[in-house]
């Protein structure tokens, strides 16, 4: 099945210098059309920040106590206890300093690596991240405290959580046991920001995991459709050693989540409705802005889910969708890529410039001037 594939670029350079992008994908036409869409941007309301001391940090599932001994060492640079494949000819990346077995209490699933000037991170999925010295021990705490490490993501985003769920506006009449809170995080990222030498950490903060959704509760409970949250959960340290703290923040990572409930749409006449999904992120650092990408699938609520196999459609993303415009999508769609650029120092520095701006470019949104918090 071919791609079509549709990308419209949009450059207002105003007092604010906004930049928008759109990126949309949708399964409709054997051949990719370029086509120029005036469409209006949007705000990206900043939560935050919430301090985070290392007392508020627990151990990842399973995890480590700070004084545990690190794995054993697999080798050094020159040296190898395993037999390693060849590789062809051709550029090869630098052979390492030193090699170690991560943690166990990382589940090793999509695994993220930072590397900062004396200490390497080392996240996997939805768990947690460990802290490592260059040596490839496991950072312990500084004299007199405790450091949870590895560490895990539900205590280094618990007052984000504390935040997030009074503000998820959910719709009625969903099923008794349907998540009314935010149940979990996926798709950790971590990265070095060389620039300020701090560490990023962004994760999916989901009220509804993998597996929940059944098809025949969405028949007798049609609202499902426009339940789905996904929230950008995002933690900067402190300073370049983590045990100093974060800064924690979060964000809608797809346009108006959990603004409408109502199948056929509110006041905004591209980005109707709020039970949409996003995956796969990413994200960047520049000397000025913190970048966040992710995809977001765009499910029709109006589809009838009244049958199994309807709802089997709906889910597995075979009902249609028409644009404002008359385009059809057989498969869902249009997809499209949300960017989020945010003022990296504002947030690392935790928003306590006097008179500072907190800046955001996310796909087709406008600016908005960062407003501090109370913390929870």
């Amino acid at each position: 099945m071919k791609i079509r594939g549709i990308i419209s670029l949009d450059f207002n350079f105003h007092a604010h210098q906004t930049f928008a992008l759109l990126l949309a994908i949708g399964l409709a036409s054997p051949s990719p059309i370029l086509r120029a869409v005036d469409v209006p941007e949007r705000s990206l309301p900043i939560h935050g920040p919430f301090e985070v001391s290392l007392g508020n940090l627990s151990n990842s599932t399973g995890g480590l106590s700070a004084n545990s001994e690190a794995p054993s060492l697999v080798g050094t640079s020159g040296s190898s206890t395993t037999s390693v494949e060849v590789e062809p000819p051709g550029p090869q990346t630098p052979k390492p300093t030193a090699k170690f077995l991560a943690s166990t209490a990382l589940s090793g699933l999509d695994p993220g690596i930072a590397a900062g000037n004396k200490y390497l991170l080392v996240s996997d999925n939805a768990n947690g991240v460990a802290v490592y010295e260059k040596t490839g021990k496991l950072l312990g705490p500084k004299p007199g405290d405790v450091f949870p490490n590895p560490f895990s993501i539900l205590s280094l985003f618990s007052k984000v959580k504390a935040d997030i769920d009074p503000l998820l506006n959910m719709p009625s009449h969903l099923p008794t046991d349907f998540p009314r809170e935010i149940k979990g995080y996926g798709d950790v990222r971590i990265m070095f920001d060389a620039y300020r030498k701090r560490f990023w950490i962004y994760a999916q903060a989901k009220n509804e995991l993998p597996g929940f959704t059944t098809d025949r509760k969405i028949v007798h409970h049609p609202n499902i459709k426009v339940a789905r949250r996904n929230k950008a959960a995002v933690a900067v340290s402190k300073t370049e050693d983590p045990r100093d703290g974060f800064y924690t923040y979060w964000w809608n990572e797809t346009i108006h989540n959990g603004d409408c409930s109502v199948y056929e749409g509110c006041s905004d006449p591209v980005f109707k409705t709020s039970g949409e999904g996003s995956d796969y992120p990413r994200i960047g650092i520049s000397p000025k802005y913190f970048v966040a990408a992710a995809g977001v699938n765009r499910r029709d609520p109006t589809f009838k889910t009244d049958t199994v196999d309807r709802a089997k459609a709906w889910e597995a993303c075979e009902s249609t969708f028409t644009t404002q415009d008359g385009q059809l999508f057989k498969h869902c769609g249009p997809f499209y890529a949300h960017l989020m650029v945010v003022d990296a120092d504002q947030l690392s520095e935790g928003c306590k410039q006097s008179g500072g701006q907190m800046r955001s470019w996310p796909i087709l949104r406008a600016l908005r001037r960062c407003e501090k918090l109370p913390d929870r």
